[in-house]
This record gives C-alpha cells, structure tokens and sequence, in this order.
C-alpha cells in the first residue's frame, strides 16, 4: 500500500510526511533460508525501517522502526487496504483485548465504519485462502466498502526524538480450489461474455 505511512497533526489538517510520495531504498539478502527485504527512508521529520522476513513456512515477518524530529504535534497512521474481494462475505475470526468473536464479513455488523478495534490477532478465510496476522499495536478495522474499500491499520502519537519499534506477523493459505462443496476445475475467459459472465467449464 503506497500510502502505509503517514504523519499527520492532530485534527489532520497538515500531512507533515507521507510514503506515497517518499523515495525509499531497499535492499534484499538471504538469511538462514528466508528472504530479507529492507525498506529505509528518512526526511526532515520522519524516518523508518521496514524489515519484511518471508521464510520457507509461508510466514512473512514485518518489523517497524520510526520515529519523528522536531515537531510538537505528530500522529502517525499505519496502515494497508485490504482487497474487498478477500474480505467481503468471508468468515472471520478476530481478538482483541476484550474478547473474541466467530462469523462471516456481511454487512449485517450495524454498517458499522469501525467494526473491531484493540485488534491483536485476526483471521479470515474466502474463496481465495486464508490469512491470519498477529500484531505488537492494536489495530483497526475500518469497512468502507460503500467507497469500495477497508482500511486495516493504527493511529499513534509520536514524540519528538523517540524511536518505536512495531511487528506485524502475516500467514496465508492459499485455497485448494475446493470450498463449500464446490470445486472449480476450469475456467475461461471468452472474447464475448454471455450477458456480462465468464464461461466456467
């Protein structure tokens, strides 16, 4: 997601440090039979390193540091926008501090735009796969699905000259190819759809 970092005041009237139009370096190594990417970009106010470790076990590791210089007022948004199609209509399994809780991505949670917050550790399972994150920061689950997104990600205060460290732990299953009874052996694009649908043979 371009814009996974931004550094904003309070009432977000001044974005003061943005990724989306940052010029990051990276490198890439191999450690111990996993692959290391390392993501590090510094402006006048705001600096970080993104470390993203993908072993063999299909587990991707991503550990954070930042941190802001010289201003009063400063919040940073961390975040990413997950695919509605990964999302929308799948089962889910979310804890948070308080609890946790068992059911599927509809839009029968009270069209709520925050549907959990305090989030530690989250799993959701479509046609697609599925995919579980463990977090250090407790998260947010935004549903914007009217503007044809959602937005997963924490807002927090940075002091001036102090550095923070944040880890996110991702798993992903990809799907068999079977789900609810169903399994898709072919499929085919025509040059002219029937009606607007895709043949599946």
């Amino acid at each position: 997601y371009a814009a996974e970092f931004t550094v904003h005041d309070a009432k977000w009237t001044t974005a003061f440090f943005t990724s989306r139009t940052g010029s990051p370096t990276a490198t890439v190594a191999e450690d111990g039979g996993a692959t290391v990417l390392e993501i590090t970009e510094r402006s006048d106010e705001f600096s970080y390193t993104k470390r993203v470790t993908v072993g063999a076990d299909d587990r991707l590791v991503v550990e954070y540091e930042f941190g802001q210089e010289g201003l009063d007022d400063a919040y940073l948004q961390l975040g990413w926008r997950p695919a509605v199609l990964w999302l929308d209509g799948a089962g889910y399994e979310v804890t948070t501090a308080e609890k946790s809780e068992e059911g599927r991505m509809t839009y029968g949670r009270g069209d709520r735009r925050v549907l959990w917050s305090g989030l530690r550790e989250m799993r959701f399972s479509s046609i697609f796969g599925t995919w579980r994150i463990k977090t250090s920061h407790d998260m947010t689950l935004y549903d914007d699905r009217d503007k044809g997104t959602f937005f997963l990600g924490w807002d927090q205060k940075l002091a001036d000259g102090e550095r923070y460290r944040e880890t996110v732990e991702l798993t992903l299953e990809a799907s068999s190819g079977s789900i609810g009874g169903i399994k898709v052996s072919d499929f085919e694009w025509t040059r002219e759809a029937e009606e607007g649908y895709a043949r599946v043979g």
